[in-house]
């Protein structure tokens, strides 16, 4: 079901985007929002599906419920932390280098992807770290459990990217990134997934389907961002030496689309986290636009 769309007019998008992000640093502003998210059936999801899937799996996967009445005043005031940690965490971004901005925006966004788990769901177990491994640092797999499968759940009510540990490579991830078409062609040498004949704000907020073995994936923005976020931000974490030659261009050129998509993802990441949590396609834009 495709989302209402909403036009601001503004001269600043990135600061009037955070200024609605941050309403949420209230808890009371919180328990207000919690209460109409509940009332509003959480957006659309379908909750009901996504759980009967995870129980037919016959995997140990996480199983939690969907939060009630009674669970308001606790989750307001985690909603509220987390988005306190989300704005630290892309201001630290917005004033470092290339050598450590993939890690403050991947932490930035688990912080986003918590309000977004915190408004939707309660868990009675520990989560597993990310819930995501690499194979090796072009390569990112999908563990069953962890941050990554709860995050899904909020948004996606198709389970398969965890239920059968998929495994993408950081260039099939962005493949799948309209913001970054031209870019990919440049440095791939053929062109990527998204449709040149479509806008990128249309298909940035429409879910992609990709086919892979065997399956078709229902794969938001969401996901390709966060997946390929965190491969940069553990080869940026782990490898620096490798990744410091990289972003200085000495083995390639593909630091030209890596710049672009750190920079595109630090606005449109938050953007998308936001549309999840109204139920609504938020597009900010410069200047006056009606429609």
């Amino acid at each position: 079901m495709k989302k209402e769309r909403e036009f601001i007019a503004t001269s600043q998008p990135l600061s009037e985007m955070w200024s609605k992000i941050e309403s949420f640093r209230s808890p009371y502003r919180c328990e207000c929002f919690l209460k109409e998210r509940i009332k509003n059936n959480f957006s659309g999801l379908d909750y009901k599906r996504l759980f009967e899937i995870k129980n037919s799996s016959g995997l140990d996967l996480d199983s939690p419920r969907i939060i009630t009445s009674r669970d308001i005043k606790k989750k307001a005031v985690e909603l509220s932390y987390d988005v306190k940690q989300a704005k630290e965490y892309y201001e630290a971004a917005r004033n470092t280098t290339e050598l450590t901005l993939p890690v403050l925006l991947y932490y930035g966004m688990i912080s986003l992807g918590k309000m977004l788990v915190d408004s939707t769901f309660e868990f009675t177990t520990k989560k597993k770290h990310h819930g995501l491994g690499t194979e090796s640092i072009r390569k990112v797999s999908v563990m069953h459990q962890g941050f990554f499968t709860r995050f899904h759940d909020a948004y996606n009510p198709e389970p398969a990217i965890y239920v059968h540990k998929l495994t993408f490579s950081m260039q099939e991830l962005f493949s799948m990134i309209p913001d970054v078409r031209r870019e990919y062609k440049i440095v791939y040498k053929e062109e990527s997934r998204i449709n040149p004949h479509i806008d990128e704000e249309t298909q940035m907020n429409d879910p992609f389907v990709l086919k892979k073995d065997g399956l078709n994936l229902v794969f938001p923005a969401l996901t390709s961002h966060f997946l390929l976020m965190f491969l940069l931000s553990r080869l940026a974490r782990y490898r620096p030496i490798e990744w410091g030659k990289m972003i200085e261009g000495e083995r390639s050129d593909e630091i030209y689309l890596i710049r672009k998509f750190l920079k595109v993802s630090a606005r449109r990441f938050p953007n998308l986290v936001i549309n999840e949590l109204f139920g609504k396609t938020f597009i900010y834009h410069p200047g006056a636009r009606l429609g």
